[in-house]
């Protein structure tokens, strides 16, 4: 694989767990969404929406962001393991038809610790993973 992430150990603040996974998982959904959209657009301004929203729809999917996680979990510090394993394993509404029930659980995870990285104010941690995310989608090309 190309580029690993770098070594991070800061701790989230436990003033997260506040909030509920599933919660979390709400935020963070909508801050990797943005992020990939915002960067799709950027990269690629003269492209069809449709393919655009394609391409963004491949990335922020259950069955990708489990792919992520499991790609970076080795690479996660302690508190950033924790709320991901924390939130993979709340209860809440069961997986869609295009997703198995544990990849949708990994990925109720990565979004929670987007939001936690967010709300933590950890910008920089949180575009690494992001951008990780975002060229491992190219990689598999």
């Amino acid at each position: 694989m190309g580029k690993n992430l770098k070594e991070f150990k800061d701790k989230i603040s436990h003033d997260i767990y506040k909030y509920g996974g599933i919660q979390l998982a709400f935020v963070g959904d909508a801050v990797f969404d943005l992020y990939i959209r915002t960067r799709l657009l950027k990269e690629n301004p003269d492209m069809n929406i449709d393919k655009l929203h394609r391409i963004k729809s491949s990335i922020v999917s259950a069955n990708f962001q489990s792919k992520v996680i499991f790609v970076i979990k080795e690479e996660l510090s302690e508190s950033e393991v924790d709320i991901f394993k924390w939130a993979r394993n709340m209860n809440g509404k069961s997986a869609p038809k295009s997703t198995s029930a544990s990849k949708y659980r990994n990925a109720t995870g990565f979004e929670a610790l987007i939001a936690a990285l967010f709300l933590d104010d950890k910008k920089d941690r949180l575009v690494e993973i992001m951008s990780f995310a975002y060229e491992l989608r190219f990689e598999d090309k």
